[in-house]
């Protein structure tokens, strides 16, 4: 039998495959690339083109195998999405009055480690109105709070940091507030657990809303092209 053909006989289990490579796909893609973010929203598009390049046809089944295909590209692509997100550094920058801009980070950024790493560098810093800084770290159940920074200057800039001992961060999922002056510079992290974890507490909510999003755009490409099919039938008679 043709390979076609062979498709087309299976043609939910085509479609399914379709689908979930594209998601895979379109998820690291726009983790990398986040500026091409929007084009998330083509696949409930693209998955109409396999369904109608692979044969299957009918209302009842584009419904019922759709929905089924959807909501397995929401939960590849957020999967993708959160894999990436758990394994990258996530620097954050500001800029203030007077040419200070700070630069945070943590490192690592994800994993059971013994140590983290937060610091600070901020450029300018002797145009701030006064030289106290601090450091909030907290997850939902716990905070710590921190004055005692270590500092480097050199020239304009200053670098603060902090070392977090081991075992003084319980497992969890954090975000860290650097305040310096009247300022405050939030970033997250760190993720204080394992990626099984990360996935399983991140990607439902993402996924549920990728899932409304594909869902009602599904729906409303199954009917547009009932609709147009409907069309020529009348137009042929």
């Amino acid at each position: 039998m043709p390979f076609k053909e062979q498709v087309r006989k299976h043609n939910f289990a085509s479609t399914l495959l379709g689908g979930a490579i594209l998601s895979i796909l379109i998820g690291y893609l726009v983790s990398y690339v986040p500026s091409l973010f929007l084009i998330v929203f083509l696949v409930p598009i693209v998955i109409l083109v396999l369904m109608h390049y692979f044969g299957l046809y009918g209302l009842r089944k584009r419904l019922l195998y759709g929905t089924v295909i959807v909501i397995l590209a929401a939960l590849l692509i957020s999967s993708a999405e959160s894999q990436v997100y758990y394994s990258s550094e996530h620097p954050i920058t500001a800029t203030y009055d007077n040419g200070i801009s700070a630069t945070a980070t943590v490192s690592p950024f994800s994993g059971i480690m013994p140590s983290y790493n937060f610091s600070i560098t901020i450029v300018n810093y002797e145009h701030l109105s006064s030289q106290n800084f601090s450091l909030t770290i907290a997850s939902p159940t716990f905070t710590l709070n921190e004055t005692s920074l270590n500092s480097i200057a050199k020239g304009s800039d200053i670098t603060l940091y902090y070392d977090v001992p081991a075992g003084h961060l319980p497992l969890g999922i954090y975000n860290y507030s650097f305040h310096f002056a009247n300022y405050t510079l939030t970033g997250p992290g760190p993720i204080n657990t394992n990626l099984g974890t990360w996935i399983a507490d991140s990607v439902i909510s993402v996924s549920f809303l990728y899932f409304i999003y594909y869902e009602i755009i599904l729906l409303a490409g199954i009917f547009l092209m009932r609709s147009i099919d409907h069309s020529r039938s009348y137009n042929k008679k």
